[in-house]
């Protein structure tokens, strides 16, 4: 008798093993498939941060040839427009000498007087003793 309830014991724990069985093997299942969506997410993640990685990297070289170029036009429109003001500065500065020149020319002698004409003046007046207000009739 201890030998058929032996038997029986056998006979059921396989029966009971089975039922068992895809309990255990779903739940590890289940298990393995949410360890294999981390992983899959985490791989996704990691592509999605190179990616941007790269994309950042790829805009700052597009900003540094921008500004390269942005700076190259500055420059040569400062250089351009430096040119035109200094011939126009020029123009003016030539313009304003022959008119002082014209304008020397034509007032009075006595008050046209150049460096060494002047000399010659004062020496002139320094001798006769007469004061340039006096020769010039201002007193």
């Amino acid at each position: 008798m201890a030998k058929k309830q032996l038997k029986k014991k056998l006979q059921r724990k396989p029966a009971a093993k089975k039922a068992v069985k895809p309990a255990i093997g779903s739940a590890r299942d289940i298990w393995l498939a949410g360890l294999g969506a981390f992983s899959v997410a985490q791989q996704e993640g990691e592509k999605a941060i190179e990616s941007g990685n790269k994309m950042f990297d790829k805009l700052v070289k597009e900003g540094t040839k921008m500004e390269k170029n942005a700076r190259k036009d500055v420059e040569g429109a400062f250089d351009e427009i430096r040119g035109d003001i200094e011939t126009r500065v020029d123009s003016i500065r030539d313009d304003i000498e022959s008119r002082v020149k014209d304008f020397r020319g034509e007032l009075n002698p006595a008050w046209a007087v150049s460096g060494n004409r002047l000399t010659q003046y004062a020496n002139r007046q320094a001798e006769t003793g007469t004061s340039w207000k006096t020769s010039l009739k201002i007193v």
